[in-house]
């Protein structure tokens, strides 16, 4: 059994903490027993980047936090980073409106050709 937090959103989205990085999604994983962490806002242009620069891959579609950006403070475990990201769509009905959200996984994201870029 695996313990996970797949909706994320990274400090690049709205009304969300600047803290929202992978060094501090990684730290507060680790203390909470949380074995995978979605990445979350994964189309946007910056967040690619520093997810580009601060992860390595791990297992096939996981990766983890490069030892060198990890924040003291937490038990010594590697939580794996799942590469994410959301669809919301908004739809008015007569009685107002009505809100689904699609969750997106993207096991492969690291071998398309945009990794060494960082997709910029």
């Amino acid at each position: 059994m695996y313990i996970g937090d797949l909706h994320i959103h990274s400090r690049y989205s709205r009304a969300t903490s600047k803290d929202c990085t992978p060094e501090y999604l990684d730290m507060w994983a680790r203390k909470k027993g949380i074995d995978i962490v979605g990445t979350g806002d994964f189309t946007h242009p910056a967040w690619r980047k520093e997810l580009a620069q601060k992860l390595k891959p791990a297992e096939d579609g996981l990766y983890v936090l490069k030892k060198e950006y990890r924040l003291d403070g937490a038990p010594d475990c590697w939580p794996r980073f799942a590469v994410t990201g959301e669809i919301s769509s908004i739809y008015k009905k007569a009685a107002g409106q009505e809100r689904y959200i699609t969750f997106c996984f993207f096991p492969a994201w690291k071998r398309q050709k945009y990794w060494q870029s960082g997709w910029s």
